[in-house]
């Protein structure tokens, strides 16, 4: 994907592996640039055309806004506590990807990063706040 765009890559169009979001300015842009590229071929079911959001990479983007996927955000909400560093592990490498949506995130989960220095396991009070 990445040589079949390269000229459009960031500019207009973003590629994450399969995944491809094409963003330009007006309609008329849009027609033309689809026009261009009719020769690609996307799967009916895989592709929209003309919305006014998308869900993409676990984000919504909308009116040259980005947000966090409610979804996404719902998981991290009922994730249940961990009780093993492989579990804290997993909960850490999902939350902390939205961390640039959450002000001072890297603050609130240090007591939870710094069990993953630890040897034994010592959930206390301070990693409970954290996790909430």
């Amino acid at each position: 994907m990445n040589s079949i765009f390269k000229h459009l890559l960031r500019k207009t169009v973003l590629v994450f592996f399969d995944d491809i979001l094409v963003f330009l300015a007006t309609w008329e842009e849009h027609f033309d640039h689809i026009k261009e590229k009719a020769s690609t071929h996307v799967k009916k079911s895989k592709r929209c055309f003309g919305t006014q959001q998308v869900e993409y990479l676990g984000h919504i983007i909308f009116e040259g806004k980005v947000a966090m996927d409610r979804n996404k955000v719902e998981c991290v909400l009922n994730w249940p506590i961990p009780k093993t560093l492989k579990e804290l592990r997993g909960f850490l490498g999902f939350s902390e990807y939205y961390r640039r949506f959450i002000k001072n995130y890297g603050i609130m989960d240090r007591p939870l990063t710094n069990l993953l220095k630890n040897w034994a396991w010592s959930w206390d009070e301070q990693a409970t706040v954290a996790f909430e």
